[in-house]
């Protein structure tokens, strides 16, 4: 299964929120002079040990040996598009085993020295942090894509054909579960308190004690609520937890914790391989599914819902449009649409957010039904052409005789379909109906 992440907005902490804040923000820029001490100390490393004169040897080696081999190949093509019988033998192949790269791009005792380093030039960072943090660098660097060419970029960095990855940003706090705590609410006499908690050991002092922090994360309001429950099935062991950034966001001058986590291989269903069921959408209601020759209503039953937020968004959209006076004043003077572009960008993000959630709503209750009846196979009907914008979730909302770009991403609930019933071992065939 894909590694996930969901992210949650810190709202405080349990001490001096102020002054932990800036502390925070002090680790984060640290960590972006570790990046750089860790790149630098790599250079060193490989410059000490002759690396560049070995991989230039390695190359001209290796650029002969992939030259004679396209030679070959392309005298084989010519040699069996010939005439059969004036063409004679066979081409020979080079002799010689393809010439193996005599370096890593960080070996064991590079990564030693990196290890001494960074716990010399930062003692006041907590150690579990240094060492995340230099694991990730080290992938980064042996996975560095280069700019041009098909060696690895690693390689044209030694070769001084590449620039190395130097940051100049504050970076993620990275932690796990060795140095990190998620704690659960603990309910008062109304059972109203669902404030999550991440206690994290950040600091180190000079007699070896850890100076940790209790951060409040966001998961009372509309958005922290819906994402509460990934964190109470990380706590619960459902979810298997793969470690987590703390996150600083510079244009909103936030933190954000990013947990990573791994979702259960799904159980597989007993199904029926002769029980299909027909999914498709109608014309005066979201989405229909036929079972046994019996309609169900998934997606909701009467589509009000998408009715109210296709004409809210296309109200919004158009009293933009036709005023100035919602520019702000920094944006004013320099043309209608910069000052609105933000502001129309943030509706259409709107609309395709709602559009997957409700591709995505469709879907679980497809799987569920699915899982009642034992259907094992699930046809499902993408309109095309005229037919988009005939069925109900591509019309309801809009005005006649205007123009906009509410469409319904009907091939987004196809992808999202197969993904899912797939996972579950129900087949899905998705047939295309309309005119195109």
């Amino acid at each position: 299964m894909a590694i996930r992440v969901a992210s949650f907005r810190v709202v405080g902490s349990d001490g001096d929120w102020p002054a932990e804040y800036r502390e925070l923000l002090d680790v984060a820029d640290t960590l972006k002079r570790a990046v750089n001490l860790i790149w630098r100390t790599w250079l060193a490393y490989h410059d000490q040990h002759g690396s560049a004169a070995k991989l230039r040897a390695w190359r001209d080696e290796y650029t002969a040996w992939r030259t004679a081999q396209h030679d070959w190949e392309k005298a084989c093509r010519d040699w069996k598009a010939a005439p059969r019988k004036p063409r004679g033998p066979k081409p020979a192949k080079p002799k010689g085993a393809k010439p193996l790269c005599p370096l890593f791009a960080v070996d064991k005792q590079c990564s030693k020295a990196i290890y001494r380093a960074l716990h010399d030039a930062f003692p006041g960072v907590h150690g579990r942090i240094l060492e995340l943090q230099r694991q990730l660098t080290q992938k980064a660097i042996a996975n560095l894509k280069p700019f041009q060419g098909s060696f690895p970029g690693w390689i044209r960095v030694l070769l001084l054909e590449d620039r190395p990855a130097f940051s100049s940003v504050p970076q993620p706090i990275p932690f796990d579960l060795k140095h990190c705590e998620l704690v659960a609410p603990a309910p008062d006499a109304k059972g109203r308190n669902r404030v999550w908690k991440l206690a994290i050991r950040y600091r180190r002092l000079a007699d070896g004690k850890s100076v940790s922090v209790s951060l409040r994360l966001d998961t009372k309001t509309r958005r922290g609520s819906k994402q509460a429950v990934i964190l109470e099935r990380i706590a619960s062991g459902e979810y298997a937890f793969k470690g987590a950034k703390l996150h600083f966001d510079r244009r909103e001058r936030r933190w954000y914790m990013k947990p990573g986590y791994e979702m259960p291989t799904p159980v597989k269903l007993e199904a029926d391989a002769d029980c299909v069921a027909y999914l498709q959408p109608a014309a005066d209601r979201p989405w229909l599914l036929w079972i046994h020759g019996f309609p169900w209503y998934v997606g909701g039953k009467t589509g009000r819902h998408v009715f109210h937020t296709r004409r809210q968004l296309l109200t919004q959209r158009w009293s933009r449009q036709e005023g100035y006076r919602v520019a702000s004043s920094s944006g004013k003077g320099h043309g209608k649409k910069r000052a609105l572009d933000a502001k129309l960008y943030t509706l259409r993000r709107r609309w395709q957010d709602f559009t997957k959630t409700q591709n995505e709503a469709m879907v679980q209750d497809v799987l569920r039904l699915c899982a009642r009846y034992g259907v094992g196979m699930v046809r499902y009907y993408q309109p095309v052409g005229a037919k988009r914008d005939s069925r109900f979730l591509g019309r309801a909302g809009k005005l006649p005789g205007r123009q906009d770009a509410t469409n319904w991403d009907w091939y987004q609930a196809g992808k999202i379909l197969n993904d899912k019933l797939t996972e579950v071992g129900v087949g899905v065939e998705i047939r295309k109906y309309g005119v195109e």
